[in-house]
């Protein structure tokens, strides 16, 4: 729990929830490592940590400005460089901003949170033009970093450096500030962007089952889970976002309450021994989303109706190995079933993803991994045990809203997901997800 936050108390999740719908307790977030920050909205003085106010970009009006570092074809340091260079103009970037992102977020938070784009600098790299230069040159030209604040996030500039490295297709985000390739733009990894701000302006994590993965059926060693796998949502596995459209589907109804876009009245709590719940689809009245008590502090589950997933944004093949042993294509259509752990922090550092998955499949261990695993996801007419002898069984209406029925208790315990992964328990650098203690069956 971040310092200054009450003790919440017992297990009770009412009390749980009345605290995050006062917005506190799952909008404050940690993100930045080392950096000095002047602000517009907090006092002009230089801060290290992220904006006074946790809700900084979560609603309202939000300028971003974006600046683009052309880079000699002999840079160094810079991933699959291969000294081609693109020519796409800043204009030309911040107008696919406009036009695509900012519609995206305008959309899914029920324009709420209207960004706009606008130009700032072009500059030439400095020194040997790597990524470190490009990016001490441009928190210098801002006036972002005193001498000491070479490293670390200068939390809220509120700006996107591109470059134009012609193979730049990652991207990188933190504290009020992403990074980007034209090529992003140019290979139109839109899935890349949107996750990448999702990040940066309202410090929503990766969503994943926390579980350890072989890369490949007969490799000898797990793997860290891999952040990538959860091919049901933006903030996970965007890949398949290659298209400018600002209709794809949107993250997870937890992040949107995170982010202020759910009324605290919008969440069911189930408080009974049985209970059934209309769950309304995403941007529709009623409720978005309803929470069950783990048992223990900071950590929930959550059932919610996915956003619509047209066509283009559903992975071809049988590749889902079925409770009947045989493969059939990915499910989109349901009610989604999710972990939410705050046990190592919030914000940034908050686990959540999938909460079942396929324990019949002899492979589980790589397709939950690869995102080939919709367990978690109950489709009309079938029901799940989800933990703690609770039954949640559907059933789908007309208007894709789902009656969902709880059924065997109130409290959907599960195991800690947020062991350490570094030596010190309170080392702000651990973000990850690995079990380092646990013994794997």
């Amino acid at each position: 729990m971040a310092a200054g936050l009450p003790d919440l108390g017992g297990s009770d999740p009412l009390s749980l929830i009345r605290f995050f719908g006062n917005g506190s307790y799952v909008r404050y977030s940690f993100m930045g490592l080392v950096g000095c920050t002047l602000t517009v909205k907090a006092p002009p003085v230089t801060h290290r940590d992220i904006p006074v106010d946790p809700t900084y970009y979560s609603t309202g009006d939000l300028e971003i400005h974006v600046d683009l570092a052309r880079v000699p074809p002999d840079a160094s340091d810079w991933f699959q460089d291969d000294g081609k260079r693109l020519d796409m103009s800043l204009a030309e970037a911040v107008h696919l901003l406009n036009t695509h992102v900012a519609a995206y977020y305008r959309r899914i938070s029920e324009n709420q949170l209207r960004i706009t784009f606008r130009e700032g600098e072009e500059f030439e790299a400095p020194g040997d033009g790597s990524p470190t230069a490009v990016r001490i040159h441009q928190f210098q030209l801002f006036g972002a970093c005193l001498e000491d604040c070479e490293l670390g996030a200068p939390g809220a500039m509120n700006r996107i450096l591109l470059n134009d490295v012609a193979k730049g297709f990652g991207g990188s985000a933190y504290n009020g500030g992403a990074f980007f390739g034209l090529a992003s733009f140019e290979g139109v990894y839109f899935g890349t962007l949107v996750h990448e701000i999702g990040h940066a302006w309202m410090a929503w994590p990766h969503s994943y089952a926390e579980v350890p993965w072989r890369p490949t059926r007969d490799a000898a060693e797990l793997d860290l889970p891999n952040p990538y796998s959860n091919r049901l949502d933006m903030m996970s596995d965007a890949s398949l976002y290659r298209v400018w459209d600002a209709g794809i589907p949107s993250t997870l109804a937890i992040n949107r309450y995170a982010a202020g876009w759910i009324r605290p009245e919008d969440v069911a709590l189930h408080l009974e021994e049985r209970a059934t719940y209309t769950l309304a689809k995403p941007r529709r009245r009623g409720y978005q989303f309803l929470v069950l008590n783990s048992g223990r502090r900071g950590a929930f589950t959550t059932l919610e109706v996915l956003d619509d997933f047209p066509p283009a944004y559903r992975r071809p093949g049988n590749i889902i190995r079925d409770v009947s042993g045989r493969y059939r294509l990915t499910r989109y259509e349901g009610v989604f079933v999710a972990r939410y752990d705050q046990t190592r922090g919030t914000g940034i550092n908050v686990r959540v993803g999938p909460a079942l998955y396929n324990a019949d499949n002899p492979h589980y261990l790589t397709d939950v991994g690869r995102g080939y695993d919709d367990y978690s996801l109950i489709p009309d007419g079938e029901e799940r045990d989800i933990g703690g002898g609770i039954t949640v069984a559907v059933s789908r209406n007309r208007d894709g809203s789902y009656e969902v029925t709880v059924t065997g208790g109130r409290t959907a315990a599960f195991e800690p997901w947020c062991a350490p992964i570094r030596a010190l328990p309170d080392d702000p650098w651990d973000t990850g997800c690995f079990l380092d203690t646990a013994v794997w069956d």
